[in-house]
Formats: C-alpha cells, sequence, structure tokens
C-alpha cells in the first residue's frame, strides 16, 4: 500500500473527532496516544507511508501542522471541514 491508497475522509474523520485539539506522530513506547494521526490511518500502515499521507494532506490544505516528524500538532482545516461536508462524513452531525 502507498500514501495515495489511504483514504483521505477517514484522517479527516479522526482529526474532526479530536475538536479541534491536535493530533500527535509520536508513539508511546511502542503504543500509541490516544491522539496518534496513525489511528486515523489503515492497521499495519508503516510509519513512513502514513507520513507521506499527512504530508500530501498538508500540501492540498486539508490539515495543517508539522510533517517533518516531528510531534505534528496535525489539526483539520477548513478546506478538510468543507470535504467532510461534501462527502457526508461529517462526524459532529
Amino acid at each position: 500500500m502507498s500514501a495515495k491508497d489511504i483514504p483521505e475522509v477517514a484522517v479527516l474523520q479522526f482529526l474532526e473527532s479530536l475538536n479541534g485539539a491536535p493530533a500527535t506522530w509520536f508513539d508511546n513506547e511502542g503504543g500509541l496516544f490516544a491522539n496518534s494521526i496513525q489511528h486515523g490511518m489503515p492497521a499495519g500502515i508503516p510509519p513512513k507511508i502514513a507520513l507521506a499521507k499527512i504530508a500530501a494532506m498538508i500540501r492540498k490544505k486539508l490539515v495543517d501542522g508539522c510533517a517533518c516528524g516531528c510531534r505534528g500538532d496535525f489539526i483539520i482545516a477548513v478546506k478538510g471541514r468543507v470535504v467532510l461536508v461534501s462527502t457526508g462524513a461529517n462526524t459532529s452531525d
């Protein structure tokens, strides 16, 4: 699987479910923090591919944050919310 195969809507739904709190990139000594962006990705996705997906979504202005591999502080952007509404996948209904 490559980054382009990861559904953007699932990632956006996860970010929206955090209610404005940022998602992180870090794991918790092999486990994932509750706000790890990896929860918005399909199970078993290698971190490099997940990070590539987030970087692509930042370039598309669907997500704000830092895709360098640091903490991340990923949040859904206005354009990402528009995508959720337009696809009927808005989780805040």
